[in-house]
């Protein structure tokens, strides 16, 4: 049970690198490793539900974020792709693109309510 949670806590505690290089390492990337571990803390302890269901809850609502990444990517191709330095797209490739972006949006909000349903049975 630790390392699910010491080693979630630390992958997410190096992102923050990426925004500021004082957590590059060190005592500062220890410190926001126990933020990230007292907020899932105070989560739990707020929601009242198992950790497993938790666990599943989130796994399924990451599933939600795929289909907002793959819009923004599509809109890049499709109307700004001078943001990544080309200027334009093979259709071949951006309609097959839009086709499976649709999709996980489709399977996203089909997976939204069992999601949520999940989470309010099991605690």
């Amino acid at each position: 049970a630790l390392s699910s949670v010491i080693g979630p806590a630390y992958t997410s505690a190096t992102f923050l690198s990426t925004f500021s290089r004082k957590v590059s390492g060190g005592w500062a990337l220890q410190l926001a490793t126990v933020g990230f571990i007292a907020v899932s803390l105070a989560v739990y302890l707020v929601i009242g539900t198992a950790p497993a269901a938790l666990l599943v809850f989130v796994g399924g609502f990451n599933g939600l974020i795929l289909p907002v990444g793959l819009t923004v990517f599509m809109y890049i191709g499709w109307f700004r792709p001078d943001l990544l330095g080309v200027d334009r797209y093979p259709r071949w490739l951006l309609i097959p693109g839009t086709l499976v972006t649709a999709l996980t949006w489709y399977m996203g909000s089909v997976s939204v309510g069992p999601i949520f349903d999940f989470l309010s049975t099991s605690g």
